[in-house]
This record gives C-alpha cells, sequence and structure tokens, in this order.
C-alpha cells in the first residue's frame, strides 16, 4: 500500500466537499480571487474604493456582490451585507505605506491600520480560513503583533510565509508575506515552489521589431539627471545596443536597471535600443 501523500492527508483534514464561500477584501481587479477559484473556491462577494478595480472586478466574477467602498473598522460587514456563509476570507490591506515604495511621502496612519478592517468580518463570520497578503515590511508595522494576537483570542492559529512569485512560474521577482489562519488549529499547509527555473521578463515581450518603442530623449521635458545616469549604466551593462528595462527604484545595489533574461522587478519604462 502507497503511503498518504500530503494531498491525502489535507484532503482527510478539512473535507474533500468543501466549498470554500469566498470574500475578497480589497480585492483590486481580483488576483487572489483568481487564485482561489483555480484552486476550486466560490467567490461570493468582495470589496474595494477604487471605482476601475470594481468595474473590472465585477467583469471577471459576475456572479460575485462586489461592493464599491472604503472600509474602516465599523463599517465593513456592513457594507458587503448578507453574503450567506463563508469559509475562506482572503484580504490583501492597503501596502503602500508599509512599502519602501511610498518614498519620502509622509506615512499614512488611517492606511497602516487598513489590516484591522479584517477584524470585524472574522468576528461576524468565523470564516474557517484567512488568507493576508501584503508586502514583508507590514510585520514591521506597531500593530502586527496586535493583530495577530487578535486572531489568537478569535480562536484561529496562523503561520506567516514570504512568497516569491518568480518561483511559482511568474516572470516576474515579487517577494509578498502571506499570513495564512485557520480556525482552531495552525494550518498544515506546506506551499513549495512549483518551478526551480525562473521565467526572463523577455519571454513576456513580443519579439524585437513587433513592438513600438519611442527614445526617451524625444520628449518635451527634460529627464532627470539621475534617471540618464542610469540609462547610461544599463546601456554600458548591455554594451550600447541590447534592449534593458529602467527599474523603479533608482539607487539600489544593481544600479537601477536590468537585463531581459531575468524576472520583472517594479519598473517604470521599458529602453529599446538607443542610438
Amino acid at each position: 500500500m502507497e503511503p498518504e501523500s500530503e494531498a491525502d492527508k489535507q484532503r482527510a483534514l478539512w473535507g474533500s466537499d468543501l466549498e470554500l464561500r469566498t470574500v475578497d477584501l480589497f480585492c483590486g481587479a481580483g488576483g487572489s480571487s483568481l487564485g482561489a477559484s483555480m484552486a476550486g473556491a466560490t467567490i461570493v462577494g468582495a470589496i474595494d474604493a477604487a471605482p476601475l478595480a470594481v468595474a473590472t472586478y465585477r467583469d471577471n466574477f459576475p456572479a460575485a456582490k462586489v461592493i464599491e467602498g472604503r472600509m474602516d473598522e465599523l463599517n465593513g460587514v456592513r457594507l458587503l451585507g448578507d453574503v450567506g456563509e463563508v469559509d475562506l476570507l482572503l484580504a490583501s490591506p492597503e501596502c503602500t505605506n508599509h512599502s519602501i515604495a511610498r518614498g519620502a511621502r509622509a506615512i499614512d496612519a488611517d492606511s497602516l491600520r487598513s489590516g484591522l478592517c479584517i477584524l470585524p468580518f472574522i468576528r461576524a463570520w468565523t470564516p474557517r480560513f484567512l488568507v493576508l497578503e501584503n508586502v514583508a515590511r507590514m510585520q514591521r508595522w506597531q500593530g502586527w503583533q496586535g493583530f495577530l494576537q487578535s486572531l489568537t483570542e478569535e480562536g484561529y492559529g496562523y503561520r506567516v510565509v514570504i512568497l516569491n512569485a518568480q518561483d511559482f512560474g511568474v516572470p516576474q521577482s515579487r517577494r509578498r508575506m502571506f499570513l495564512l489562519a485557520s480556525r482552531g488549529t495552525e494550518p498544515p499547509f506546506e506551499i513549495k515552489p512549483e518551478t526551480h527555473r525562473p521565467r526572463a521578463a523577455a519571454e513576456i515581450l513580443d519579439p524585437p521589431g513587433r513592438y513600438e518603442a519611442r527614445s526617451v530623449f524625444g520628449r518635451s521635458r527634460a529627464l532627470a539627471e539621475a534617471t540618464i545616469e542610469r540609462i547610461n549604466r544599463g546601456r554600458e551593462g548591455v554594451g550600447g545596443t541590447d534592449d534593458f528595462i529602467i527599474v523603479y527604484y533608482g539607487t539600489d545595489a544593481a544600479g537601477g536597471w536590468q537585463p531581459l533574461d531575468r524576472p520583472l522587478r517594479t519598473l517604470s519604462r521599458l529602453l529599446t535600443a538607443l542610438d
């Protein structure tokens, strides 16, 4: 008799007939919901404050109850109303003020606290599972330990993992924190990368000659000196003729640019071979 697989153990623990009725908070266009639905979840509701995101989500999940509105720690459950039993709660609280992408802008305290909007849903619905996604630096937020303590008090076990999209077949290097929580016990799931060969950015671009590009030097507004320095470093790095990418952060150890033979980072523009 073959030994029981990890998947068999999980089905025995959680039940193979679990429908997983799912609500997505801070849903955006629906990336998390898409992943959950591909795994068998049924998306029944979602909330986001951005009109374009909500319109896109409705197109992607027409059967779900999708609400446009800004949540706080009091009105979230009331905004969504009755969606029936909820088994899985997905949440991607605002990340900008936890991230270095904020730059020099002042920290928005309300944005930092957006993760607390999840707790009223947990108390009202007692979902079986919670998956919270955010930048890893959210763990440095002064309210993080209190949030975890609240989960414990509500009867949830949890584990925190840091995953990189490039390890799962995505042509982008994107590290994110995932808080996995389940009611009554610590989640037994072990998440392992699906691939050991990261996909290069070039794999998702049209072949050379198939896309249009404009020289950044033809702009009416002059480029910043720091941008020109990054361009020159990139040109030198690729030998002066190959395409490359200017990344969003210009002061990183990589020099503010990247070649096309590795996964994407956060980027601002694509540069083609320069004259």
